[in-house]
This record gives C-alpha cells, sequence and structure tokens, in this order.
C-alpha cells in the first residue's frame, strides 16, 4: 500500500461511538496531512467514510515526528513530559472571571478538559492512563500511525494489532462511559487503540455544558454527513466560544441554529451538513452517571440554489431564532422549532 485515499470505519446502530470514531480518525489525519490535502468525513449506509484527496503518501506518514493529539489533565503537572499538558482548574477561571484586556482567553475546547477533570465523574486517570500510553508508543514510532490508519483502509477490515500493543499492554474501557453511553460498555480488557480514536474524537465533535451547581452535563455532539475536517474545526472553534446564558431544555435549539448559521457562514470549501445529538446526564454525589435523555436535531441546510444575498439572508434567519430562543419562547413554540 503505497498510499492513502479512503478510510473506512464501520457505522452500526446505535452509531454515535463509532462517530466518536470516524471523527477521531479524520482528526489523525488532518494533522499529518499538508495544507494542501483535504480531509472529507462522508456518512454512508453501514459506515463512516474519510476521503483524502489528495492521496496521503506512506512514506511521508513514516516520515511524521512524533506527536501526542491527547493532552494530561492535571494541576498538578510532572516536571518533565512530552504529552502536552492542560489545567482545568485555570481553564476554568479563565473562562468564568475577567481578566485585564489582553490576557489569553482558555482554547475553545476548555469544557472538554474541566468534564474530563470533574472528580465525581472519575474518569480524568482512566483518561490520563490513555494518553500515557501513546507517549509509551515513542520508540515506534512512526510504525504506529501508519498501521493504527492502515487498519481502516479496507471495508469491514477487522481491528488488528498494532506496534506498541502487546500482553500486558491493554485497557479497561469501561470507566470512560461518554466513550460507550449509547452501546453496551465493554466489560472485558481491550487493546486500547481504538478507545484513544475515540477520545480524540470527543475533543473534535463534542461539547459538553455543565448545569448549575454541576448537578449535571448536556454534552451536544456533531454527527457528520458530509464534512471537511479543517472547515470543521474552524466551525467547531467558533461554536464553542458562545457562552450559554439561557435554560438547559433551550441548549440543544440553540445550538441547532447557530450551527446551522455557522455552517451557512463558512459554506466553503463546501456546504457542511450535520445532525445535532444532545444527550442530558444527571451526575449523582455517589454512584454511576445516569443517561436521562438522548435528542436529535437535523440541522438546516443552505438551499442548494443560492447566491450571496439569499445566503446573507439565510444566515440573518437563523441568527433571528438564536436571539428568539435566548430571551424565551413558549414550549409550543419551541417544539416547532425541534421539528424545522
Amino acid at each position: 500500500m503505497a498510499s492513502l485515499t479512503t478510510l473506512f470505519i464501520p457505522r452500526h446502530s446505535p452509531k454515535l461511538a463509532y462517530m466518536l470514531e470516524a471523527w477521531g480518525v479524520a482528526r489523525l489525519v488532518s494533522t499529518v496531512a499538508s495544507p494542501t490535502q483535504r480531509i472529507f468525513i462522508r456518512q454512508q449506509a453501514d459506515a463512516f467514510v474519510v476521503t483524502i484527496e489528495p492521496p496521503l503518501e506512506i512514506a511521508t506518514l513514516a516520515e511524521t515526528p512524533f506527536w501526542a493529539p491527547l493532552p494530561l489533565i492535571t494541576d498538578t503537572p510532572p516536571r518533565e513530559s512530552v504529552i502536552p499538558i492542560r489545567l482545568p482548574a485555570d481553564e476554568w477561571t479563565r473562562a468564568h472571571v475577567r481578566h485585564p484586556s489582553g490576557e489569553r482567553p482558555p482554547p475553545p475546547d476548555w469544557r472538554t478538559v474541566v468534564f474530563l477533570a470533574d472528580p465525581r465523574l472519575a474518569v480524568v486517570s482512566a483518561y490520563n492512563r490513555l494518553a500515557r500510553m501513546w507517549e509509551r508508543c515513542r520508540a515506534t514510532w512512526p510504525d504506529l500511525l501508519v498501521a493504527l490508519l492502515s487498519m481502516y483502509a479496507l471495508p469491514g477490515t477487522p481491528m488488528t494489532r498494532s506496534p506498541c500493543i502487546g500482553r500486558r499492554r491493554t485497557y479497561r474501557t469501561s470507566s470512560l462511559f461518554f466513550l460507550y453511553f449509547d452501546e453496551d460498555v465493554p466489560h472485558v480488557q481491550r487493546e486500547w487503540n481504538r478507545e484513544y480514536v475515540r477520545m480524540l474524537g470527543f475533543f473534535s465533535a463534542a461539547v459538553p455544558y455543565a448545569h448549575p451547581q454541576r448537578k449535571g452535563y448536556t454534552i451536544v455532539w456533531f454527527e457528520p454527513h458530509y464534512v471537511e475536517m479543517r472547515q470543521h474545526q474552524r466551525i467547531l472553534e467558533t461554536f464553542s466560544q458562545h457562552r450559554v446564558e439561557t435554560h438547559l431544555e433551550r441548549i440543544a435549539l440553540i445550538a441547532k441554529f447557530r450551527l446551522a448559521r455557522l455552517c451557512v457562514c463558512m459554506a466553503v470549501p463546501i456546504q457542511p451538513r450535520y445532525t445535532l445529538h444532545q444527550t442530558t446526564h444527571r451526575v449523582p454525589q455517589r454512584g454511576n452517571v445516569v443517561l436521562k435523555e438522548h435528542r436529535t436535531y437535523l440541522v438546516p441546510s443552505l438551499p442548494t440554489s443560492h447566491d450571496a444575498v439569499a445566503q446573507h439572508m439565510w444566515a440573518m434567519l437563523l441568527g433571528a431564532h438564536v436571539a428568539l430562543l435566548k430571551t424565551g419562547v413558549p414550549a409550543h413554540v419551541m417544539a416547532r422549532y425541534a421539528q424545522w
């Protein structure tokens, strides 16, 4: 195999776990691809398909220097680490406290970092172990990257062992509930590569919002129908910077119309198409996190035939919907919006 052109991620029902895997694969490819290459995610009946244009040469991939896409999350960082380090307490403070002008705001994905660091979820230790597994593979780099992406090169190809995954290099995933919330959580030890890819997908296509007093979380998930990856990263970064200043039941509806407006305003190189998922989780003081609700919203798309004026008017209409929802509307009107 001299190059990678198309990668296949099986899509079963329930599908959000496989969706995260597709986002993770696309994120890996977009990180190593050159600026002239474009990475598309397209949804088919039985798979998510990642297309690389022009193809990614294996020889080029094999020369990629080591990098770690998932950071360590800790407020007491080690003295030495080749993995980027994120400080959740600092990022939460920078997001909620006014600072002098000129100080950098937290990264757009600070909500994900704070979510993973929540002690009641009890996931940060498992997450950091997963991040460290990648660090331990420096000795077999870039063979790990080549083998990992090659696993997806043929439709329906089962996951096989990749370099750095030997006996004893298995990982218990049951504590990372949000990677499996719509399917059975595995109760056996598995190789860690797929969980790593899904975790990368969670950073790439999910935004957790904490409830008041952190009694729970609402997570907004982006399901791709047809998206260009760098375009999606710009959309997600802009989307994540919006503050949440409304009732929890309106988060998904506002997110739906905000996302639709961003898709209209950033309709280059393609008109991106998504479905939006909302899951609501209750976080008790003790015991397991409880999934209370899962809703799905089709994101409105720009009409196929349009010009610049129509695009501008469509963006204004979507912005008006967002403003209306933020001011508060009756429940029966909200229900009508949910079906639009």
